[in-house]
């Protein structure tokens, strides 16, 4: 799998430069011209919760960098257990079927040990990060995380301004064009990914969290520096039906 997945799934509907403004809707005028007109969403609660961090890569009682004879001990024996190669590093696959959906977790590389380093889980009787789990609504998986003040008007837009492709819920950067940009500090963010679909209220978005955190290996953060992501994949319906997380580990 290596560490184009989480990469690709962030790109998808983010591979421009991301821009911040206030809750606006675009409607096109005579001549072809985007018109913004301001519609602010009613202010949120002020959140006492924590960002994402390392610490939330849990899956019931198994956490990131575990070896896969320490996940069994917990877990007990997948359904599945194989190998497979992974761009230049094998990867290691376990697979817990359950009656309504299956968790996928997949051991890495990370210092010369195979850790896990990856959970999809579309099972509903599955605890992931703070209890969260396939099924619950949005809004209430939201919660659970830090947020601004004002997080649903802060809006990621296209390159030309044009187009909303979603909110940050904290943070103010994402990881595109990361190699030109020089960042020095933290990258932690939350955002609420549209995934393509044209309002918050369509249904149908992912809410995503990263950190991405110093020392790195040179003068600024890169793809070779360790990160984490999370995600949590949302219906028509605004449920979740997929939970992912991701450690991406330092690539010597």
């Amino acid at each position: 799998m290596g560490r184009k997945r989480g990469v690709v799934i962030l790109s998808a509907a983010l591979a421009v430069m991301l821009l911040v403004s206030c809750g606006k809707k675009e409607e096109k005028n005579g001549d072809g011209y985007i018109e913004e007109e301001s519609i602010p969403y009613e202010q949120l609660s002020k959140s006492s919760a924590a960002k994402f961090s390392n610490e939330d890569l849990k899956f019931d009682g198994a956490r990131m960098g575990m070896t896969p004879d320490e996940v069994k001990k917990i877990l007990g024996e997948p359904d599945e257990d194989r190998t497979a190669a992974a761009e230049a590093n094998p990867e290691r696959i376990f697979v817990y079927n359950g009656e309504n959906g299956k968790s996928t977790l997949f051991f890495w590389n990370a210092g010369g040990v195979m850790k896990l380093c990856g959970v999809e889980c579309t099972d509903p009787l599955r605890n992931i990060a703070r209890n969260t789990k396939v099924g619950m609504d949005m809004d209430s998986v939201r919660d659970v995380f830090y947020r601004d003040e004002n997080a649903l008007n802060a809006n990621i837009m296209s390159e030309d301004n044009a187009t909303i492709l979603g909110k940050f819920l904290y943070g103010d950067k994402t990881l595109d064009k990361l190699e030109d940009r020089k960042i020095k500090e933290k990258i932690e963010y939350g955002i609420i990914n549209y995934n393509g679909t044209p309002t918050l209220e369509a249904g149908g978005s992912i809410l995503e969290y990263m950190c991405f955190e110093p020392p790195f290996k040179g003068d600024y953060a890169s793809y070779d520096d360790d990160y984490s992501q999370l995600m949590y994949y949302t219906d028509s319906s605004r449920k979740v039906v997929k939970i992912c997380w991701y450690y991406y580990p330092e690539i010597s």
